[in-house]
């Protein structure tokens, strides 16, 4: 049965991941979602 990771939630999707770790798409759905670097709040080294 395929998913439909489109509508799953990121704690759905790296849980499906995990279980499944042969699959790859799950981990590409995760990647889009991420948050791009222009957005990322970045913390300098103490």
């Amino acid at each position: 049965m395929q998913q439909n990771f489109e509508v799953m939630t990121n704690k759905e999707l790296i849980a499906y991941a995990l279980a499944h770790r042969e699959e790859v798409e799950p981990l590409r759905v995760l990647y889009r979602r991420r948050t791009p670097d222009s957005e990322a709040i970045w913390f300098a080294p103490d």
